[in-house]
């Protein structure tokens, strides 16, 4: 238990960031998969629009810390690669 004013303030904003990082990680988890599943039906036009969503996701989570920048620019360059390969 926090001893002080300001450790029972910070244990409360605390709880609320972890929250909204649970929410935009599952944000960015839900996309891939929907991503992921049109990719192995081979469905190049619609992976493609859904891309467009999995980019969006990651750059808010990243923006937010949720999710390393790093990590972010990662996960978006190999899933560009895997729509390239559906495509050709």
């Amino acid at each position: 238990m926090p001893n002080t004013k300001s450790a029972k303030k910070s244990l409360l904003t605390d709880a609320k960031r972890r929250m909204q990082n649970q929410v935009r990680k599952s944000r960015v988890r839900t996309s891939l998969r929907r991503f992921l599943e049109l990719i192995e039906q081979n469905d190049a036009e619609g992976a493609a629009s859904v891309l467009k969503t999995c980019y969006a996701d990651l750059d808010r989570a990243a923006k937010c810390n949720a999710v390393s920048k790093n990590r972010a620019n990662r996960t978006k360059s190999r899933l560009t690669k895997r729509l390239t390969a559906i495509q050709s």
